[in-house]
Formats: structure tokens, sequence, C-alpha cells
């Protein structure tokens, strides 16, 4: 089974830029970008991608070192609190991923039934309306 490439219309609040080219408006370009590092990298990959990016952009250097030394070097971890919020946060990640697979079962499901449909008509047309059984009654 090939993966179909993620196609990106021109959306209608696209404006011109002055060399005639579409610029997307700010949200629905970061909507797309979101939903991008997600289908590229699941919801696993895609919340810690996001995550990393959000800690880069807006934290400050101590900020940083304190997560460095809290939720990756263990140091300082008076409570259990750090590993609560780790293992809610991947509870929600598991949930989400197998949201998004049921839907995409779905779908598959779907379109393999609609493709079945098509090959019997096709092959209905072909044979016409000839009797396949062989069998007396």
């Amino acid at each position: 089974m090939s993966k179909k490439k993620h196609v990106v219309q021109p959306q209608a609040n696209a404006k011109k830029n002055n060399r005639g080219a579409s610029q997307r408006t700010f949200p629905a370009a970061t909507v797309d970008a979101v939903a991008t590092v997600i289908d590229r990298f699941g919801w696993p990959g895609g919340v810690l991608i996001l995550g990393y990016l959000f800690v880069v952009y807006y934290g400050s250097d101590e900020q940083k070192r304190e997560i460095i030394d809290q939720f990756i070097l263990g140091k300082g971890i008076a409570g259990y609190y750090p590993y609560l919020i780790i293992m809610v946060v991947a509870a929600l990640v598991i949930i989400a991923q197998h949201s998004r697979f049921k839907k995409r079962e779905a779908a598959w499901k779907e379109e393999i039934e609609r493709l079945s449909q098509y090959k019997t008509q096709m092959q209905m047309k072909q044979i016409g309306t000839a009797d396949l059984h062989h069998t007396h009654k």
C-alpha cells in the first residue's frame, strides 16, 4: 500500500502577494504545519516536537535548565508529580493515537468496500447478463 502525500490546496482566505503567489494567513498556515507534523510523526512524535519547539521559543534559559534537570536528569524530584504529569500526557497521547487509528481504519474499510463494489459492477458489465451457474435447478 502506498502512502498518499498530503497536498495543501489553496484556501479561500489566502491572500495574493505582490508576485501573484498565494500567501496563507497565519492561523491557517499554523494549523497546516501542526497537521503535517502530526501526519508525519504521529501523535507521540508531534507532541514531542511541538513541545520542544514551544520550550525553545518561549522558555527562558532558567526554565530550560529546570526542565532538563527535572524531567530528563531526574534531579530534585521530591514528589511524584513530575512522573504523574508524564504519565497523564502519555495516556492522552495514546488515547488520541488510538482514536486517530480507529478513524483511519474505518476510512480504509470504507474504501475497500467501495473498490470491491466497483470491481463487481465492472465485472458484471463485462460478462453481461449471462447466467454463471452451471447447476440445474
